[in-house]
């Protein structure tokens, strides 16, 4: 087994108006939508109506007092408080139009964000990172997704559906922005990510976009396997913890799992800073100094197993894939138990199963090599590396 294969084994200008085709059951609909004005008035509706002494949350995001607004008149307004901020808008006198740039403002992570223009700040909001919702679930709410945020960018045109069922055809990102601000919208599948060489990758559903996305984190990732990112391979994370986040400087300190998952599902974490504590699977405290020392620890952990391997050719881990598996694919625990996989989102979402390394797939597997299209029957592990080695 190669080097590479044990370290798998491991670790795993300004807005224009735009046209949107709405259609509900056969009627066909043309939407036209005066970019900046929309985007203002739903900004400054959902400013108005969510304010603590921190400042003025919209969606995911916190402008900090003070900050500036200005009205229809072009006057701009001081503002240092909450009550400040609320008796300017019951001012009847007053139309408060939009917030002054450059805006500064705390990101869902916490982190603070400065945009220079409405454009940048509305970007910011329309890719708020859905929280409290189930993957897996029927609806999937939709969020911006481009190289700023992510290594993957949505392809356009894409079909999202609104709260009343309505199918909206968006034709690009600006479009996209202004709609989602305006509204909740869900995503429909299959879409396509974009990755920054320009590869395509269809996504059939919620779980599998979540794990495209968290590829874009540092090659030594966080594992979830069990439970809530409190691990990593076999050690527990002894928070507090330092790791290096895309596009936030200097590193940022890590109190919980639950914060640490956030980054990670967001494909922002770019490596931990050394040194970091961990617990070994006794309790005791370790102290690891380097990367070469944490992936000496992890030799010590169990193996992932023949799904992983598996996987490890297919678009969840290789872009361009090596082959695509030919499901459903039955595999059977330690206990003796069945389950069956009936799509690739479905077996990468089992990751996050803390029983899933001793999952063995019953052979024969069927793949198509990409490179060929042509159909290969997998009987053993060892087929499994030999054709990952073929791809290589």
């Amino acid at each position: 087994m190669t080097v590479k294969y044990i370290l798998f084994f491991l670790v795993f200008s300004l807005l224009t108006s735009c046209g949107v085709d709405e259609f509900d059951t056969k009627d066909i609909e043309i939407e036209t939508i005066e970019a900046d004005t929309v985007i203002v008035n739903d900004i400054m509706t959902k400013a108005r109506s969510n304010t603590s002494e921190a400042g003025v949350q919209v969606e995911c995001v916190t402008v900090l007092f003070p900050l500036r607004v200005t009205d229809d008149k072009n006057n701009i307004h001081q503002v240092g408080s909450e009550d400040e901020f609320l008796s300017l808008f019951s001012d009847s006198s007053l139309i408060i139009l939009d917030f002054v740039y450059p805006l500064e403002f705390a990101d869902q992570l916490g982190f603070n964000v400065v945009a220079n223009d409405l454009w940048e700040f509305a970007s910011y909001v329309a890719g708020c990172f859905p929280d409290g919702f189930n993957p897996s679930g029927f609806e999937f709410p939709t969020f911006l997704i481009n190289y700023e945020n992510s290594c993957f960018n949505l392809e356009y045109p894409l079909k999202v559906k609104t709260t009343e069922n309505k199918i909206l055809n968006i034709p690009d990102e600006k479009t996209f922005i202004q709609k989602q601000v305006a509204e909740s919208l869900f995503f429909i599948f299959p879409l396509t990510l974009i990755d920054e060489t320009g590869n395509k990758t269809i996504v059939n559903d919620g779980e599998f976009l979540l794990f495209l996305l968290s590829t874009c984190n540092d090659i030594i990732n966080p594992d979830s396997s069990f439970g809530s990112f409190s691990y990593f391979g076999c050690y527990q994370f002894d928070f507090p913890i330092q790791i290096a986040v895309s596009g936030v400087n200097p590193p940022v300190t890590v109190d919980y799992s639950r914060d640490l998952g956030k980054i990670v599902n967001q494909g922002r974490f770019n490596g931990f800073i050394f040194p970091l504590p961990l617990l070994d699977p006794t309790g005791r405290h370790l102290i690891v100094n380097s990367e070469e020392e944490l992936i000496h620890y992890l030799l010590s952990c169990e193996e992932k197993g023949d799904l992983w391997m598996l996987l490890y050719g297919t678009s969840a881990f290789k872009i361009p894939a090596c082959y695509e598996i030919d499901f459903p694919v039955t595999a059977t625990d330690n206990f003796g138990n069945n389950r069956i996989f009936v799509n690739l989102g479905q077996l990468t979402s089992a990751i996050q199963d803390s029983t899933f390394s001793g999952y063995i797939p019953q052979y024969p597997v069927q793949i198509k090599r990409n490179e060929n299209n042509k159909t290969v029957s997998l009987f053993s592990l060892d087929d499994i590396y030999s054709e990952l080695e073929l791809c290589e």
